[in-house]
């Protein structure tokens, strides 16, 4: 099978575009925070218990375990990027979420993870899942631009135009280098986007006059028996009743 990369530890799927590109996977260096230590005074043990209650999963980790668990899923995601390159994506998703299992769910190699599995679906052409699993590598890393270039590459599939629009910018104003795709996106995708809002708007619209007609309609009346008018001086509008109005 012929391989798409020449290291064979970068991984990554690129956007919907003409021009592809496999973005590297980044290196994680591991900082592991001391454990919360035991307090002796009772005045301790409650300053403890709040930062117990607050602490991120691997802060009560001890740190050899940690440490441990890292290593093994490094080397799940080593083996899900080789089966990634030889482009079996199943083979991929598994190695990777075997990965996220054992890891702390905010940890960093987490997101990478997570952005490689989403890179294996999106490579399969399922959009959703490539958006659920930008997402959460995403709310690791808020500035994981590879993830947000995916997740929105994913959202034009599947032609949410608003939120694609809106990734879109996000990763150009992030990514110092950003692709081509993505400026060609952020042209062409306002149109749409626009559109997309005022279809949303007007069934929502829709949505709230069946509403509100359906409660009415215990009185013998409907939305069509009130009328807005506007005042040319003011600019305001007034509602109005007219019993006749809809027959």
């Amino acid at each position: 099978k012929n391989k798409t990369m020449d290291e064979p530890r970068v991984v990554e799927l690129s956007s919907s575009s003409e021009e592809q590109e496999v973005p590297v996977v980044e290196e994680v260096v591991e900082e592991v925070q001391e454990p919360v230590q035991e307090s002796t005074s009772e005045s301790s043990e409650e300053k403890t218990l709040e930062k117990v209650e607050g602490a991120e999963e691997e802060d009560l980790m001890d740190p050899e375990e940690l440490a441990a668990l890292v290593a093994k899923a490094e080397s799940f995601k080593e083996q899900g990027n080789g089966f990634f390159v030889q482009k079996e994506y199943g083979e991929a998703i598994y190695y990777y979420t075997n990965g996220l299992d054992i890891l702390p769910k905010k940890h960093k190699l987490a997101a990478i993870l997570y952005s490689n599995r989403s890179a294996s679906f999106f490579a399969q052409e399922e959009w959703q899942k490539a958006v659920d699993d930008a997402t959460k590598a995403i709310a690791i890393d808020p500035q994981y631009t590879k993830a947000i270039f995916r997740r929105a590459s994913a959202y034009e599939h599947l032609k949410d135009y608003v939120k694609a629009l809106a990734d879109f910018k996000q990763y150009c104003e992030l990514e110092p280098n950003p692709h081509p795709s993505a400026k060609r996106a952020i042209k062409h995708l306002p149109p749409l986007a626009a559109k997309q809002e005022e279809e949303e708007r007007a069934k929502m619209m829709e949505d709230l006059k069946g509403l509100g007609n359906k409660f009415l309609g215990l009185f013998g009346m409907s939305l069509d028996n009130f009328e807005a008018k506007q005042d040319p001086t003011t600019g305001s509008y007034s509602v109005q009743f007219n019993p006749n109005a809809g027959k």
